[in-house]
């Protein structure tokens, strides 16, 4: 799939196939509850939507969240090693333990999946990864992303959405993708020309006005 220069996949980790119709880029902090229930819809949207829909994520911790940072760098040094299976495991821990993200909490989950404890403490110690973290914040703040979660669906920007209107919004951006040849150009010719999503309903007010 070719790559956007507006919202580049880049170098992040994907979960899914390269050639998905649908790429959902995630913005995300480890600390932050809403992130962990994001992942848990973006997970069945995957089982649901199939070789259609990847999911990229980008990180995007908060200062006011003390380990978030150190648990974005642990995740990046895992990446480097593991790559994206043992990424995406580590990922899972993070956010299934967000009241457990101590130095040493790190350590035991990247004991779980496998990495060179050595070399996991010796990138930590470094801030290896921190530029790439960055990198991913300056991109989020130059989108607008206000904050965590904050997705992009082929471009469509979505925030902290329900999970019945996250998937009526892959079903729009997937009815657009299909019809977009050569398929290769889908995700950089709808982030440069995103859908429009309609705007949610209004609750009545009392007395059942809008």
């Amino acid at each position: 799939m070719q790559d956007s220069t507006r919202i580049p996949v880049g170098v992040s980790p994907v979960r899914g196939r390269a050639d998905a119709l649908v790429t959902v880029v995630v913005f995300g902090d480890y600390q932050d509850p809403f992130c962990r229930v994001a992942a848990g819809r973006l997970n069945a949207l995957r089982e649901r939507y199939g070789d259609d829909l990847r999911v990229v994520w980008k990180d995007f911790p908060l200062p006011y969240h003390d380990n978030a940072m150190s648990a974005a760098e642990a995740a990046r040094a895992v990446y480097e090693q593991g790559g994206p299976s043992a990424f995406w495991s580590f990922h899972e821990m993070l956010l299934d333990n967000q009241s457990n993200l101590s130095r040493d909490d790190l350590e035991r989950y990247a004991a779980r999946v496998g990495v060179d404890l050595g070399s996991f403490r010796a990138a930590l110690d470094a801030h290896a990864h921190r530029p790439r973290i960055e990198a991913d914040m300056a991109l989020a703040r130059q989108l607008g992303v206000p904050s965590p979660p904050h997705l992009f669906i082929n471009g469509t920007s979505l925030i902290r959405t329900r999970g019945e209107s996250l998937a009526t919004a892959v079903d729009a951006v997937l009815a657009r993708a299909r019809s977009i040849e050569p398929r290769i150009h889908a995700y950089e010719a709808m982030v440069a020309d995103p859908v429009a999503l309609p705007d949610p309903p209004v609750a009545p007010a009392p007395g059942g006005h809008p």
